[in-house]
């Protein structure tokens, strides 16, 4: 945060503003509604991070962002066709898939929340898409989402956080070979 000149003043107004506006909604075409701050404020604040970033790691987040939407959209479709396959609550399903996939895409924390944002948003958007295609209406940040966001935000800091308490990076790291003179 303080790389970015972020400081706890501006996270403590966005989580206010989080707090007061949750509800507000502003009605799209075709039957459909966006909820402003669920939808909109993590997705402003991922393309904002992702902005500040050099081109070459702009092109790798924008890829790999695209990839765990996709994931998410084709993980949900295959759940809501097979129920069966649910073997814990679909929250808890989607959030732990995206949590690995940001964890195997990303290293660095504000890389990690930029993957977050822009792939469950993107996922969101696919799958109102498919379901104002079903039912003839949609809602862009609904509470379902919001809910998955906001357990994917938690494990990832709770994933990061055991990793950097039992040091797991010292045993991924690999050994030189001795050379023998």
């Amino acid at each position: 945060m303080k790389k970015h000149r972020v400081s706890k003043a501006m996270v403590s107004l966005v989580l206010l503003a989080a707090l007061i506006g949750g509800g507000l909604y502003i009605e799209l075409p075709e039957n459909g509604r966006m909820m402003v701050i669920p939808f909109v404020i993590p997705l402003a604040v991922g393309v904002w991070l992702w902005i500040r970033q050099g081109d070459q790691q702009r092109l790798h987040l924008l890829t790999a962002s695209f990839l765990i939407g996709a994931s998410l959209f084709f993980m949900q479709l295959l759940l809501r066709l097979d129920p069966v396959l649910m073997f814990i609550p679909e929250k808890y399903m989607l959030a732990g898939f995206v949590v690995i996939l940001v964890l195997v895409a990303a290293r660095k924390s504000f890389h990690q929340y930029v993957l977050l944002s822009l792939g469950l948003g993107l996922s969101d958007l696919c799958i109102q898409a498919y379901m104002w295609n079903k039912t003839g209406s949609y809602v862009l940040g609904a509470s379902y989402q919001w809910d998955v966001w906001w357990i994917s935000f938690y494990l990832l800091i709770a994933v990061r956080g055991i990793v950097r308490y039992l040091n797991l990076p010292k045993l991924w790291k690999r050994k030189r070979a001795e050379t023998t003179s």
